[in-house]
């Protein structure tokens, strides 16, 4: 994982926590944002008009419509979701000349990440999809995937810092990533306004980090 702009500082984090708590809409992205709001709730109104979320796995319906209606701006995501993607660019599109509808009030710019894990796990979701159609989580838990998260976490611990002033953005990443998945349940961060989220997927769970720009 890389820096993200200069002065952002890393205020949030999330996990995907379905099996934890028996709840299928416990998604990263949602735990994230309500954990913000939750927190901001207690010290003034939430603000979350200037976040981007950044996550490897493109966000689903139920987290699209979430970063929609709370009228998140922009989206970064690794892994295409080839089954159930596109859900933004469904809100973002106007069908009015065709007797449709509108497009959502909200526009929300989604992009796709260059990152060559992603384009790995691309890759070998369209096959085990044609091939087996394997389900999302069970491909997720397969050897030859979790490597492939191995290796991007031991990237992401020997990550080249270029820029001193990301150094701080760096280590309160490094820290709370390279956590064992019990201890990132504990892990709080103060939040404030002004925000980027970032999702980060590995093997089982979604990490969700938000990030503050000044």
């Amino acid at each position: 994982m890389s820096c993200y702009n200069k002065k952002n500082e890393i205020v949030s984090t999330g996990l995907n926590r379905n099996g934890e708590l028996d709840d299928v809409t416990q998604h990263a992205e949602i735990q994230c944002i309500e954990k913000y709001i939750r927190q901001h709730n207690e010290t003034g109104s939430p603000n979350l008009s200037n976040m981007t979320i950044y996550t490897t796995l493109e966000s689903c319906a139920q987290c699209a419509g979430m970063i929609v209606t709370q009228g998140i701006p922009n989206v970064v995501y690794g892994q295409k979701d080839i089954n159930r993607g596109d859900v933004i660019e469904r809100l973002n599109l106007d069908t009015t000349k065709i007797g449709g509808f509108p497009k959502y009030k909200t526009e929300v710019n989604s992009k796709k990440s260059n990152d060559p894990f992603a384009s790995q796990l691309d890759k070998k979701y369209e096959v085990a999809n044609n091939q087996e159609k394997t389900p999302f989580f069970i491909f997720l838990q397969e050897p030859k995937i979790k490597n492939i998260f191995q290796e991007a976490r031991e990237k992401f611990r020997n990550y080249p810092v270029r820029h001193t002033e990301n150094i701080s953005v760096y280590k309160t990443a490094k820290k709370f990533v390279l956590l064992p998945e019990d201890e990132k349940l504990k892990e709080e961060v103060i939040l404030t306004p002004q925000t980027k989220i970032i999702s980060v997927w590995q093997s089982k769970t979604t990490d969700t980090i938000v990030k503050k720009k000044k």
